[in-house]
């Protein structure tokens, strides 16, 4: 994954290459950083490393503004809260079984299924549940 090929990169930049090593032309080339040693234990869940020589606060707003929506994923931790709300879902009537699972109020209005209030299903910071995850994926 992502956390291996960062702390690969950190071991090339922390250590000597051994003579025998099967990478040495490539490790030739990169600077030799011991310092850098100390971030690897940092190095856990999503975590991007950046260089610059630029001010962070120069960058902050770039780097905040380039994000990409992505599905819930079961078991992983909310980066932000979720909430459902009222009005009609597009979804069959058949699906109502998983609007009960999570107690969400509904009915059915036309074949299918309308939120009746307004319902917090994934609270910023907690796991994502099966459940809240398949909700998301049904409604998009």
């Amino acid at each position: 994954g992502k956390n291996s090929l960062i702390h690969k990169a950190l071991d090339w930049m922390t250590t000597k290459p051994a003579k025998n090593d099967p990478n040495l032309a490539q490790r030739e080339n990169l600077p030799y950083m011991p310092d850098l040693a100390v971030l690897t234990q940092y190095v856990k869940l999503n975590v991007g490393l950046i260089f610059t020589n630029d001010s962070y606060s120069e960058l902050r707003s770039i780097i905040e503004s380039d994000t990409i929506s992505m599905p819930a994923k079961v078991g992983t931790l909310a980066p932000c809260d979720v909430y459902l709300p009222k009005g009609p879902t597009g979804v069959d009537s058949g699906k109502i079984d998983l609007f009960h699972k999570l107690n969400i109020p509904v009915q059915v209005s036309r074949g299918n299924l309308e939120i009746t209030k307004p319902h917090h299903i994934i609270e910023n910071g907690t796991k994502v549940t099966e459940a809240a995850a398949l909700m998301c994926r049904t409604l998009n």
